[in-house]
């Protein structure tokens, strides 16, 4: 699959921004196109290495962003998968509290 995505860097990640705000821009960034995980996961890792970093992607949906995943066979020996923005959110002033917060709402059962 040829995904004529070609990214040019022009600016440094601002050392405040986490790793969900990182991932979050980048997918708006590239909003129609199809992002490999692989990118996530070196754009996730821009400031300090992220273990988890689908996590952190999965998290943005906690802060009202939506994205879609397809998985694709025969580019290689495994199964890439790829990532496109549906939606996005304006980011909180506290990323971290506000996907805190929204944890313990759902696990309270809230709406």
């Amino acid at each position: 699959m040829k995904h004529g995505v070609v990214l040019e860097v022009d600016l440094k990640v601002p050392p405040e921004w986490e790793p969900q705000r990182r991932i979050g821009e980048l997918l708006l960034a590239l909003q129609s196109e199809w992002v490999p995980s692989e990118l996530i996961g070196i754009v996730a890792s821009a400031k300090e290495f992220q273990t988890d970093y689908e996590r952190r992607l999965r998290e943005l949906r906690a802060l009202g962003w939506d994205y879609k995943s397809r998985k694709v066979h025969g580019e290689g020996a495994r199964v890439r998968v790829y990532y496109q923005l549906v939606q996005s959110a304006p980011w909180p002033e506290n990323i971290h509290a506000a996907i805190t917060a929204e944890a313990k709402r759902r696990k309270a059962g809230k709406p």
